[in-house]
């Protein structure tokens, strides 16, 4: 056994020890009376081993690797307010401590699944160095010509609902979120976020293929347009969803984005969420005047108000805890099976949701409320309880390594965009439902395919796009 093996087995050791204690402390949680350093100190203790992991290894990491993207996005999504209320930072929300039975519970929980993904994904990876992919035996030339028009489609398919109710869009935000519904061709609103993450991905990964800069050209503008209308609109869980695929891309195949790049990426991010929360309620798109009305209402610095808006996502696990199985049975998977049936968009009415999150906030709050999102692990604990959300994160620890040796290693177009469609929808669903990731990826590997067998009958050779 090399020392690589011998490492890799001490670490899943470690994260399998953590994972049995944490499963004893949640087993034993008592009523909530206050958070102390005790109650999160396990998850703290888990980011570090975690980091350990990183330090030990000699070799460049991959720090938009899916495990990454998974801890820091689950962390912000989950931790980040406890952390903070802890630090008395930010104020009591009645709805994340929602019941006090299940508190302490619900933060050992957080743990025992963040650790049990990585066990997954350290089962199955097989290196997380950062290294440059050079296989191309493929004619990306010709999938480049077709992606082109799929972006222009994606793009259209956005601002042209968008501006057909133009009045109201900049005026109302509610309007302004519900163009899929209102505007006369919503539809094509609708068709767009289908085909958005496979547009991107393909158009990324084949500029890159035919040794292009990552912007350059009108169609890059195109691109670049469509993510940033997301932000525009005030969608910032849109916005992280397109734009994760050209910054993947651009770390592994053009220039390393180092842990401080990341971190500066991170905070830029949040910068701007913070100031999206308070300006699109109120339709300001000013960036001048949305800085002054935020400037009015924060109570924290522009950083801690992002974390705590982010993670009051916590809230949804004590919330679905103190309705299964107490009141309702589990949903034995009925969440996952409802994703695949949307997969084609409903082309002639409204579909009206069927999500365990929506399900969970008109259960609790009232059928005319709205905003409290969702969450990968609420869902899980809704449909499989304690130890089937064990299972399931360990399978989507092994998914995600899966996925992502099949990206650095293999040549197959395939798997590179169902890699790339997979990471964008986990970054949707740690808030959001599994409805978004069978639909992206399943959606994503249709249109390489159709891309693959017409690009050889299209003109598109003088094509200047």
């Amino acid at each position: 056994m090399n020392e690589k093996s011998i490492m890799r087995s001490f670490y899943l050791s470690v994260l399998i020890f953590f994972l049995t204690i944490n499963i004893i402390l949640f087993n034993n949680a008592g009523y909530f009376t206050g958070l102390s350093f005790f109650n999160l100190f396990p998850s703290l203790l888990l980011l570090i081993i975690y980091l350990l992991s990183k330090i030990v290894n000699k070799k460049s990491i991959d720090w938009t690797a899916i495990d990454n993207i998974f801890i820091v996005l689950f962390y912000v999504f989950h931790f980040s307010y406890i952390y903070l209320y802890f630090l008395d930072m930010s104020e009591y929300d009645s709805e994340v401590f929602w019941d006090s039975r299940y508190i302490y519970q619900s933060i050992y929980f957080l743990t025992i699944a963040a650790s049990s993904f990585l066990i997954g994904f350290n089962i199955i990876v097989k290196d997380i160095s950062l290294i440059s992919k050079d296989n191309n035996n493929f004619n990306y030339k010709s999938l480049y010509d077709v992606s082109k028009f799929f972006i222009i489609f994606a793009f259209l398919s956005f601002w042209l609902p968008i501006v057909s109710i133009i009045s109201l869009a900049f005026s109302d935000y509610k309007s302004l979120i519900s163009v899929g519904a209102i505007s006369p061709i919503g539809k094509l609103y609708w068709i767009g976020q289908y085909v958005g993450v496979g547009a991107l991905a393909i158009y990324y990964i084949s500029r890159v293929k035919i040794n292009k800069p990552l912007i350059g050209g009108i169609s890059s503008y195109f691109a670049i347009a469509y993510i940033l209308g997301y932000l525009v609109i005030g969608d910032r869980g849109g916005f992280i969803f397109y734009a994760v695929i050209p910054l993947i891309i651009y770390n592994i195949f053009y220039k390393k984005i180092n842990l401080l790049k990341g971190v500066v990426i991170g905070v830029s991010v949040l910068s701007v969420s913070s100031i999206l929360a308070v300006s699109r309620v109120n339709s300001i798109y000013n960036p001048i005047k949305a800085y002054e009305a935020y400037s009015k209402t924060a109570s924290n610095n522009i950083i801690v108000s992002a974390l705590e808006e982010f993670g009051k996502s916590f809230k949804t696990i004590p919330l679905i805890m103190s309705y299964i199985p107490e009141q309702y049975d589990y949903w034995y998977g009925k969440s996952y099976y409802e994703s695949l049936l949307i997969i084609f968009p409903n082309l002639f009415g409204n579909r009206v949701s069927e999500s365990i999150s929506t399900w969970l906030t008109e259960t609790a709050f009232g059928k005319d409320t709205y905003g409290r999102g969702g969450s990968i692990l609420m869902e899980s604990y809704g449909n499989f309880g304690l130890y089937g959300s064990v299972l399931f994160f360990i399978i989507l620890g092994l998914i995600s390594g899966k996925l992502y040796n099949k990206y650095k290693y293999s040549s197959n177009i395939y798997w590179m965009i169902a890699y790339i469609a997979f990471v964008a929808s986990l970054c949707m669903w740690m808030r959001n439902s599994s409805a978004v990731v069978l639909r992206t990826v399943i959606w994503s590997l249709l249109m390489v395919w159709i891309a693959i067998h017409i690009a050889p009958y299209l003109p598109m050779k003088k094509a200047k796009i």
